[in-house]
């Protein structure tokens, strides 16, 4: 649940969301959302 919450503000205030697990976020793709995830542990 913190997750949705993170990504809604994300998406409402057009930010980057940054973070190690962008596994969690993969709901917010299934809904057809518009996020930019970036991992942080990736190059």
């Amino acid at each position: 649940m913190p997750d949705t919450f993170i990504a809604a503000t994300a998406i409402t205030r057009k930010l980057a969301l940054v973070n190690a697990n962008t596994k969690h976020f993969s709901r917010v793709h299934a809904a057809r959302f518009s996020i930019d995830l970036q991992n942080w542990r990736e190059p």
